[in-house]
């Protein structure tokens, strides 16, 4: 927030921006993080959470800026890669290079649990039936049950490091990995439905129903199933 201005209220998150330098812009207000660029952010109507590059803390803000923001320790050497609020569990995910998985109760600091990967993470997912944690990263990216955290098993089948992934609004997962292929898997059963050669690089829309994968010659839009 700036210096020295009261602490505004914001009914609606009607613009959010994520700029370089850490900045979070909400509405016409700037929240400001301690070093490097946000690159894992969260947002639901009441709070923002963001972690910058470089940074082994994720900071929880209420987005109506009220208050001072809540800030969750991973103690790692490297950087961490991603977020996720798991909000009817309160409780706060971050994927990192270490490579683990770090889940956080909301009223809490510390770490309650710390899931290890196969390797450097880009990012962590939860599925779309709730019910798996998803490490995007190492050459089999790694899933775990969202209420008790044991292992479900890993996703067989790229053979250099999954750098990438998403979640469709049918629920299915994409990864992408240095092998330069992307992959469509079946969460639930782990397995791969399809393989798709030269991606480099996966985004998604909001809807979960466009998907546009890069490489080296341009770039590829799906439309996937609701």
């Amino acid at each position: 927030m700036r210096n020295g201005a009261p602490s505004p209220v914001i009914a609606k998150i009607e613009r959010l921006e994520v700029r370089r330098g850490g900045r979070v812009i909400i509405n016409e207000f700037e929240l400001t993080a301690e070093a490097g660029e946000v690159i894992g952010l969260a947002v639901d109507g009441s709070t923002v959470v963001a972690t910058t590059d470089g940074a082994s803390d994720v900071v929880l803000q209420d987005s109506d800026l009220s208050g001072s923001p809540r800030v969750y320790r991973s103690g790692s050497e490297q950087s961490l890669t991603g977020i996720v609020r798991d909000k009817p569990r309160h409780r706060i995910l971050a994927s990192g290079f270490e490579p683990y998985v770090w889940i956080w109760n909301e009223d809490g600091p510390d770490a309650i649990a710390k899931l290890e990967a196969t390797g450097p993470l880009w990012n962590v997912l939860q599925s779309a039936d709730d019910q798996s944690i998803i490490a995007i990263g190492g050459v089999t990216p790694s899933l775990w049950t969202t209420t008790s955290l044991e292992p479900l098993g890993l996703l067989d089948g790229h053979t250099d490091l999954a750098v990438g992934g998403c979640l469709t609004a049918s629920g299915l997962l994409i990864t992408v990995s240095r092998d330069k292929t992307a992959r469509v898997w079946d969460v639930e059963k782990r397995r791969a439905l399809m393989t798709i050669p030269g991606a480099q690089s996966v985004a998604i829309d909001a809807a979960g129903t466009s998907v546009t994968f890069v490489d080296t010659t341009g770039s590829r839009a799906w439309s996937m199933p609701n």
